[in-house]
């Protein structure tokens, strides 16, 4: 009989044992009778528990490894084309064609170094560009990126990006102060022009209601009594009600004009000075990722 026993406190173990009783699937807990058997025994890195493995006969675990290692070799193949299809593009100056050749090869090995390098070249014109680095994609990306990349990266651009994130921030310092104080002033006189309206269209609308029950409660009179007040009555309150349903609609569409003013106040984009700020904070934010620091 062969059991298979899963080592569960390291989760990095897997035990095959061998009888001469033929082999069964992986059995879970202590084994209560043991007998003669031969034990194969697969280490695997911290991390690297493999659940796909656990209930696999011997035959089906080598066949398994096998198919992964092959799988491992192509990948490693294909990867080490597409960094050579890459390279020959940069040496033609092709960047936009060997940043899409560079990325496919980091898609089959992330850790290849030729190919995460090349990509880095390619996106900075063989480091001779750092603006590229500050698109929000690529920051967040450049981010993430290993050790080794970054150091490569940052050996031809690490001053000048320092340079220009004092520099912005010393132009955020100067231009923030300015902003928020006009946003604020703004913001007390768009507040105050939104309370105005809002007033008059609380006012409207309980009118418009109040007459509009007028004009029912005096309908309901009409054919209960042969006097002609409950049909003036009618009359004069229906037409103030449409009267002031008209002019609740035209403060409706002023309250809803002033409302978006006040929005919009909120918004750093909705001034020349306000959009250059918030254009200096996506800039800092973008240096920041690069720099990591």
């Amino acid at each position: 009989m062969e059991e298979r026993v899963i080592d569960r406190d390291s989760e990095r173990k897997i035990t095959v044992k061998r009888t001469q009783d033929g082999e069964t699937d992986a059995v879970e807990g202590e084994v209560s009778e043991p007998s003669p058997e031969e034990e194969l025994v697969l280490e695997f890195p911290d991390g690297e528990y493999d659940e796909d493995l656990v209930g696999l006969t011997p035959s089906q675990l080598q066949e398994e490894l096998e198919r992964r290692k092959r799988a491992e070799e192509e990948a490693k193949a294909e990867c080490a084309r597409l960094v050579s299809e890459g390279e020959a593009a940069l040496s033609r100056k092709e960047y936009a064609e060997a940043e899409g050749f560079f990325a496919q090869a980091a898609v089959y090995d992330r850790e290849n170094e030729a190919a995460n390098r090349g990509l880095w070249s390619a996106r900075t014109h063989e480091l001779t560009a750092w603006e590229p680095l500050l698109s929000e994609r690529n920051a967040t990306e450049f981010s993430q990126a290993d050790e080794t990349t970054r150091a490569f990266v940052l050996g031809a651009f690490g001053d000048a990006l320092r340079a220009e994130r004092t520099a912005c921030e010393e132009e955020e310092g100067a231009l923030a102060p300015r902003v928020e104080e006009a946003q604020a002033t703004r913001r007390e006189a768009f507040r105050r022009n939104r309370n105005y309206y809002l007033v008059r269209f609380a006012a409207l609308l309980c009118l418009w209601v109040a007459l509009a029950v007028g004009a029912a409660i005096a309908a309901g009179f009409i054919y209960t009594t042969r006097s002609s007040a409950p049909v003036i009555a009618a009359a004069v309150c229906g037409g103030l009600a449409l009267v002031a349903l008209g002019v609740f609609f035209v403060y409706c569409r002023k309250l809803f004009v002033a409302q978006r003013l006040c929005s919009e106040n909120e918004k750093l984009s909705s001034t020349e000075d306000g959009a250059r700020l918030a254009a200096l904070r996506e800039r800092l934010d973008a240096l920041r990722l690069v720099l990591g620091e």
